[in-house]
């Protein structure tokens, strides 16, 4: 770990009481939140956040998702965009936001989800990594601003766990630690060695060529066989 890495871990251990620090390792990010955030749900994708408003009743819904996205930003916007167009909802605004050296890919809409109004704000922060951090804030849409101000602060707190820096996403130029795409092993027909049902004997045989390849072909009594003018 860097030096620069070790004094984050630092900073974090002394950390103010009234907040907790949410880490991903394979997102390689960290933040700082409100201890009053509650996991409602974590598992190797996704982490679910329910988030207290104040004065009400209702909570705030923050999910944090690992993408695999590549593509273009103007690809991932359409996505958002039709994606709401398809459920109906409204799309306030699109929009981007620099974060860590990173552009966030933002969208705000409403959507009605059985008779309340609800803003999500949808975000992806387009990093060159193999895995990037996205997330939907729900909030029901008279606490918006609050919660979109309380989730900010805990934004302004994200830092690498490393130390390091990211840059922008290149989708034309493949990453350099990739890896190659597996390619699965060529089967093989069977070549005489494979298991036969019991009582099949293979006894009779027939040389066939067919352009520069000769090969033996085998078949079971009773059947017979001869070469046509392909050889076969």
């Amino acid at each position: 770990m860097t030096l620069v890495g070790i004094a984050l871990l630092a900073m974090a251990s002394a950390q103010d009481p009234e907040t907790a620090v949410y880490r991903d390792d394979i997102l390689n990010v960290a933040f700082s939140h409100p201890k009053t955030w509650r996991v409602k749900k974590r598992d190797s994708r996704q982490t679910i956040f329910e988030i207290p408003l104040a004065g009400s009743e209702d909570k705030a819904t923050l999910e944090l998702i690992r993408s695999s996205f590549r593509g273009e930003p103007d690809i991932w916007q359409t996505i958002q965009l039709r994606s709401n167009e398809l459920s109906k909802n409204t799309v306030i605004r699109q929009w981007e936001q620099s974060l860590l050296d990173a552009p966030v890919l933002m969208t705000q809409a409403e959507l009605n989800d059985k008779g309340r109004r609800i803003t999500r704000l949808t975000g992806l922060h387009y990093t060159r990594t193999p895995v990037k951090l996205l997330f939907n804030l729900d909030v029901p849409t008279a606490k918006f601003e609050e919660a979109q101000y309380t989730f900010n602060q805990s934004l302004e707190s994200l830092r690498t766990i490393d130390g390091t820096n990211f840059s922008t996403e290149n989708p034309d130029t493949p990453m350099a630690n990739g890896k190659p795409t597996p390619v699965a092993p060529r089967k093989t027909v069977d070549d005489g060695k494979g298991k036969r049902p019991a009582g099949v004997q293979l006894k009779n045989e027939m040389e066939t060529v067919v352009g520069p390849l000769k090969s033996i072909v085998k078949f079971r009594d009773g059947w017979t066989a001869e070469p046509n003018e392909k050889g076969l």
